[in-house]
C-alpha cells in the first residue's frame, strides 16, 4: 500500500470489523471515510458480475460516467478480465484482501496510474469495499475520461497479518505492455502465507497459482 488514503480505508475496514471475518455493509458509515470518500466503491456480486452498487464522485467525474451497475472488470482490458474476476471471487469467498497497481488510459492520450484495494464485506448478498487511489494528479484528470485499465501489479494479503508485511512483500508484477502479438501475458498470483520456495502449486493456461507470499 503507498497512497495514504488506501492506508486510511484499509484501517478503517479493519477497525469496523473488530476481529471478524468483515465488517457489514452497516457497519461502513460514509462519515467515516469522509476524507477518501470520493475515491471509495462498494461491489455487489460476484466475479465478472461485480457491479458498482456506490461509487465516490471523484471516480465517476475521472471515468465520464456514473459507475453505478457497470460491473468493475469491464473498465479493464479484456485480456485482464478473467484474472480480475477471480481475485475478486477470492475476496468475495475468504477474508483475504486485494491490493494492486493499474494504469488507465485518456481520450487525450496520456495515462495515470492508480492503486487498487479491494475488501470483503459480510453481508447477505456479496458485497465488497474497495477504492481506486491515483498515484499522480495530472492537470487533465476529469477532463478526459479514462479507460482501458490495464493491471501491472496485483497482490493478495491476509489482513490478519500486521501491516507491515503488506508494505515490505512486493507484489508480483505483471508483464510490461508489450504487444498481444509479441507475447502472451503469464499471470502470478501470490496468495496469503508462507511456502517452501518450491515450484507453483498450480498452473491453467498462462495462469500460475503461487502458494505464500514468503518463502523459508
Amino acid at each position: 500500500m503507498h497512497h495514504r488514503g488506501t492506508l486510511e480505508l484499509f484501517h478503517y475496514w479493519t477497525q469496523q470489523r473488530a476481529g471478524r471475518r468483515a465488517p457489514k455493509r452497516a457497519d461502513i458509515s460514509p462519515a467515516g471515510i469522509s476524507a477518501v470518500l470520493g475515491n471509495t466503491f462498494i461491489l455487489e456480486g460476484n466475479g465478472a458480475h461485480a457491479n458498482f452498487r456506490l461509487a465516490g464522485t471523484r471516480l465517476c467525474n475521472a471515468f465520464g460516467k456514473e459507475l453505478r451497475g457497470t460491473a468493475l472488470p469491464d473498465l479493464f482490458a479484456p485480456r485482464d478480465r478473467l484474472l480480475l474476476s477471480k481475485s475478486i471471487t477470492a475476496v468475495s469467498g475468504g477474508k483475504n484482501i486485494i491490493v494492486g497497481e493499474t494504469v488507465a488510459e485518456a481520450a487525450c492520450d496520456k495515462q495515470v496510474s492508480m492503486e487498487l484495494l479491494l475488501m470483503p464485506l459480510s453481508d447477505d448478498n456479496i458485497r465488497m469495499l474497495g477504492s481506486l487511489h491515483f498515484l499522480q494528479s495530472p492537470y487533465w484528470l476529469g477532463s478526459a475520461p479514462l479507460r482501458n485499465m490495464q493491471l501491472i501489479a496485483l497482490k493478495h494479503a491476509d489482513p490478519d497479518r500486521e501491516l507491515v508485511s503488506l508494505a515490505n512483500r512486493p507484489p508480483v508484477m505483471l508483464p510490461s505492455h508489450m504487444s498481444d502479438d509479441l507475447r502472451p501475458r503469464m499471470w502470478h498470483i501470490v496468495d496469503g502465507g508462507r511456502s517452501n520456495g518450491t515450484a507453483p502449486t498450480e498452473r491453467t493456461g498462462n495462469l500460475s497459482l503461487i502458494s505464500g507470499g514468503k518463502t523459508d
